[in-house]
């Protein structure tokens, strides 16, 4: 219960930020945004100041591995600069700067009863579904031309014994063998991501009949506890290196390896 009320807490304070700033206010982001006409530059002043909060909070968070209440720490683990970031970025800014909404804002004006809010985050809605379906869809066609050449999704070394990965399927194991991996940790709850998501069962099968040591130790994002932590510094402790744990996106299962370090 104290993490939901420290989630409501946290999402109202953001929320009361977002509307004092004015960053719910199409026209005065707009005016901000374009440069060639009244430029209004009050908001260059909030993102700086969030800026300056931003980096004492994550130095600070980098030094802890738990949070105030005692969950896991999510942070980022990826600095990869690539095309779908750049594209992301150029499509985002485009239709910040048309709308004068982004997700966060146009959310809080939606409690306000705002129609052009309500627009966006209905059309937000359709480009997200959008883009999981044509995800979805490429891969499938990705799956059935390139089965020979298929390739792990996300893989990022932790340290020489240890690597984590997005989410995989039974598909992947001859990939996981080929490259050199001896075990394979699954971290994420079956059903998490819907009918789309692979079955552990499945997965186990397939890396059991190539030969992996295999480990299912599900575990919550942002609610690892200590007993998991434990659970998978002994699980760590006897399965052959090379190591590939994944779920999601790998960061749960990054988050995971610390905290099992620390146990004890």
């Amino acid at each position: 219960m104290k993490h939901r009320i420290s989630e409501f807490a946290v999402g109202l304070l953001f929320g009361i930020g977002l509307i004092l700033s004015g960053m719910t206010d199409p026209g005065k982001v707009i005016g901000f945004l374009d440069l060639s006409g009244a430029w209004d530059p009050s908001l260059a002043l909030v993102m700086g100041g969030a800026i300056v909060v931003g980096v004492f909070a994550f130095a600070l968070a980098k030094k802890r591995t738990t949070t105030f209440l005692g969950g896991a720490l999510q942070l980022p683990t990826s600095n990869d600069i690539d095309k779908r970031l750049l594209a992301g970025s150029l499509i985002f800014g485009a239709g910040w700067g048309l709308a004068g909404f982004c997700p966060g804002p146009a959310i809080v004006s939606l409690g306000s009863g705002q129609p052009k809010a309500a627009v966006f985050v209905l059309a937000m809605l359709v480009g997200m579904a959008l883009f999981e379906w044509s995800e979805r869809r490429m891969q499938g066609v990705g799956a059935q031309t390139k089965t020979k050449a298929r390739t792990l999704p996300a893989v990022r070394q932790v340290n020489s014994a240890f690597s984590v990965a997005g989410q995989l399927t039974a598909d992947d194991i001859p990939a996981v063998v080929a490259q050199g991996f001896a075990a394979l940790i699954n971290n994420r709850p079956d059903g998490e991501g819907g009918s789309a998501q692979a079955l552990n069962s499945d997965i186990e099968q397939a890396a059991l009949a190539a030969g992996l040591h295999y480990v299912y130790l599900p575990v919550i994002a942002g609610a690892i506890t200590p007993a998991q932590a434990l659970a998978m510094r002994e699980a760590l402790a006897i399965a052959p290196a090379p190591v590939l744990a994944f779920c999601r996106s790998g960061a749960r299962s990054t988050q995971l390896y610390k905290l099992a370090e620390e146990a004890s």
